[in-house]
């Protein structure tokens, strides 16, 4: 991994962590394994003519924590199940645990595939970030790995993924996100960069390359 880019803040904090060090054998069947997800079901040829209709369409494949119940100060002694809470008339104890988005209820097969074919991407980006960034990957994996249940994060140490198709935004940050968010463009694309605003910096990333930055 001599070619990654590690820069830091005067604090010694990440401002943007950029690898592109992906073996040639994965990036080169990137966009024909993200193609090949939406073929074989009428669903998903409807998600794809949805996509073509707009220049910008977003897929949310996240477990959420954002509005559940909070137990911060709840007593440690007392199962969560047999707690009320005092604000409110009735207690939604399914709030109490981290559910998935709309987004993979309404396209089971197309998420399934999405992991089926990216496993061997998601699983080396997760080495990579385990071996080059350990102090920020413990950050991210405090809560990839701890889910209840048992279950473990498909897409670890991260929580979600979201596919951006065709993506132009303005500037903007996505507060919900758990302290750092990772990029990872692929197609067959001309131009485009990821800016930094406020520490001047743009990557101009090719298919396959990641960033990691503070989110």
């Amino acid at each position: 991994l001599h070619s990654a880019l590690d820069l830091r803040n005067a604090d010694n904090s990440l401002m943007a962590f950029v690898c592109p060090t992906l073996p040639e054998s994965i990036r080169s069947n990137l966009l024909s394994s993200f193609l090949a997800c939406f073929d074989g079901n009428e669903v998903l040829h409807k998600v794809a003519e949805k996509v073509l209709e707009s220049p910008f369409h977003c897929l949310h494949f996240s477990i959420w924590n954002r509005y559940v119940t909070k137990g911060d100060q709840a007593p440690t002694d007392i199962h969560p199940h047999y707690m009320s809470r005092e604000d409110v008339s009735r207690t939604n104890h399914a709030q109490t645990l981290p559910y998935q988005s709309r987004d993979i209820l309404e396209h089971q097969q197309l998420y399934e595939n999405i992991l089926l074919a990216f496993g061997e991407v998601f699983e080396w980006i997760d080495e990579v970030i385990k071996e080059c960034l350990p102090t920020e990957y413990e950050v991210l994996a405090e809560l990839a790995q701890d889910l209840p249940g048992g279950k473990v994060s498909p897409v670890t140490p991260f929580l979600s993924l979201v596919v951006n198709l065709n993506v132009s935004t303005l500037g903007h940050r996505d507060r919900f996100d758990k302290d750092f968010c990772l990029v990872l463009p692929l197609g067959d694309f001309r131009g485009g960069a990821l800016v930094m605003l406020e520490q001047h910096l743009v990557l101009e990333l090719h298919s396959g390359d990641f960033a990691m930055f503070c989110s």
